[in-house]
């Protein structure tokens, strides 16, 4: 069974070819690595696409850097960037055949690049897989996820940290991490209570699932229920990026900002300000 199957991710993807939103036209395509890069609508959104079918997309070190890679190179370039799986799978989680965040034995369990832990004694699967998601909250565009398939562990609270989630029906969310004997990671423990509120974030993770994508919206976590939701995904990012670009990112930024009512007034009319005289810049990142 492919690795990340059996500790994060149940049954076997069905394939899926890519689709293309409209009006987004030709792109060039970076597929190279774990990662596969897709430039489309003038090179305005970046498609990256979790390239590791034969495990149902399970995160391994080299294709979290990738994407953390990616997502730094699209920073300031892009308007917005969609994410999604390979093969009919989103994501199952961690790829556990690699490694265990628990184990620091420096045996082939470990999460060390040479063999045991890095960086003060920290696994460096888990930095490499919090690393990435420092830069997905870094990325000043707009995130969409386009979830079909296992969503399964690190890769559902990747999809956490996007902006928009469009989801099939039928996908399969787990969030397995307690019966694993481990905890959230990606910023999860702050943005699912976000989505979904405190007491259902503690519900799906005690239950750990399967949920179906009609749950998942019901629950406040996925945003559009669709039968393509990579096409759905697609014309959304092509959309983001017909509009001027500091509108766009000035918005997505007050929408993530946590501050009282009173400042949220007074950092909109510096927005409004800003926008229309040209000046300054939104490209902090969206958190």
């Amino acid at each position: 069974m492919p690795a990340g199957g059996p500790g994060e991710g149940e049954g076997e993807g069905e394939g899926e070819e890519e689709g293309e939103g409209e009006g987004e036209g030709e792109g060039d395509v970076d597929a190279s690595g774990p990662l596969t890069v897709e430039r489309v609508a003038d090179g305005d959104v970046h498609v990256l696409t979790f390239s590791r079918p034969d495990t149902y997309n399970a995160l391994n070190r080299e294709l979290l850097a990738a994407l953390a890679d990616a997502l730094r190179a699209a920073r300031g370039e892009t308007a917005a960037v969609v994410l999604r799986g390979d093969g009919g799978a989103f994501s199952s989680g961690i790829d556990l055949e690699e490694a265990t965040l628990r184990d620091d034995g420096g045996g082939a369990g470990s999460n060390r690049r040479d063999g045991g832990d890095d960086d003060g004694g920290h696994p460096a699967l888990l930095l490499t897989l919090q690393d990435a998601s420092r830069a997905l909250f870094a990325y000043d565009g707009l995130a969409v996820a386009a979830l079909d398939g296992h969503v399964v562990g690190a890769g559902l609270e990747l999809a956490c940290g996007c902006d928009v989630r469009m989801s099939a029906p039928d996908a399969s969310f787990r969030l397995p991490e307690l019966e694993l004997g481990i905890t959230l990671t990606n910023g999860a423990t702050r943005t699912l209570p976000e989505l979904v509120g405190r007491g259902t974030a503690i519900r799906l993770a005690l239950d750990g699932g399967p949920f179906d994508g009609r749950e998942m919206a019901e629950a406040g976590l996925v945003d559009t229920l669709d039968d393509d939701p990579e096409e759905r995904a697609r014309e959304l990012a092509v959309r983001a990026a017909e509009l001027p670009r500091e509108s766009l990112v000035r918005t997505l930024q007050a929408f993530a900002a946590d501050r009282s009512l009173e400042a949220t007034l007074d950092a909109e009319i510096r927005d409004v300000l800003a926008v229309q005289s040209g000046t300054g810049s939104g490209s902090s990142g969206r958190r």
